[in-house]
């Protein structure tokens, strides 16, 4: 009977250290699996952010573009009315100059 028991009790520290043989496996197991989730994450993270910077850098540089593109347009729209006004002056102003002479 006694030695049933220290048999028994034999087998049971056994499976015991079994037990925890395979939970630090396991734990060892898990830790790797969450530190390449970890890597993964901050990886698509980066990739994200990357792509929110691009795409804000695109449209401002769109919205620059554009913007300038209407300040072009708008001086050139000036430049042709200064233009279109000193061609209107110019013959009055030949006219005063040959009154002025004569």
């Amino acid at each position: 009977m006694i030695e049933e028991t220290v048999k028994a009790v034999k087998e049971a520290e056994a499976g015991a250290e079994n037990i925890i043989a395979e939970a630090k496996l396991k734990a060892a197991d898990l830790q790797k699996r969450a530190e390449a989730d970890v890597s993964v994450i901050r990886s698509d993270t980066a990739k994200a952010a990357q792509e929110a910077y691009d795409e804000r850098m695109t449209e401002a540089r769109s919205v620059g573009e554009k913007k300038l593109a209407e300040a072009d347009s708008e001086t050139q729209r000036q430049v042709e009315a200064l233009k279109a006004a000193a061609a209107e002056r110019e013959g009055s102003a030949v006219d005063k100059v040959i009154q002025t002479l004569l």
